[in-house]
């Protein structure tokens, strides 16, 4: 069953990946929508991976992919899928990212994100 989910998500994804090049838009609250969509629907697909590996851990098949990943983006799309809650209840919410933290570490983002 989890397996149709992707399916029609990813065609959600597909289609918010081309409205994104659409003449339609006409604002930065339009684009910021469907950044949204994008970023939730890809939570979503993250998910149902998830769950997928949820079975292949039991039965001792699931392989790691380790990779340079970007900390400093995943945190900024993290915190832009709630701006919009926050600027609707006028707090004001921002993302302090140290000096010290690296840019890019290596994980398997997939197990992370």
């Amino acid at each position: 069953m989890i397996h149709e989910l992707r399916n029609p998500l990813n065609a959600v994804l597909g289609s918010i990946g081309l409205l994104k090049y659409s003449k339609s838009l006409q604002s930065k609250e339009d684009i910021e929508t469907l950044n949204i969509a994008n970023v939730s629907g890809e939570i979503l697909i993250t998910l149902i991976n998830n769950a997928l590996d949820g079975a292949k851990l039991e039965a001792n098949k699931l392989e790691l992919d380790y990779q340079m990943f970007d900390v400093v983006e995943t945190l900024t799309k993290a915190v832009s899928l709630f701006t919009w809650k926050a600027r609707e209840k006028k707090v004001n919410m921002t993302l302090k990212i140290g000096k010290d933290m690296p840019q890019l570490v290596e994980i398997d983002e997939a197990r992370v994100t």
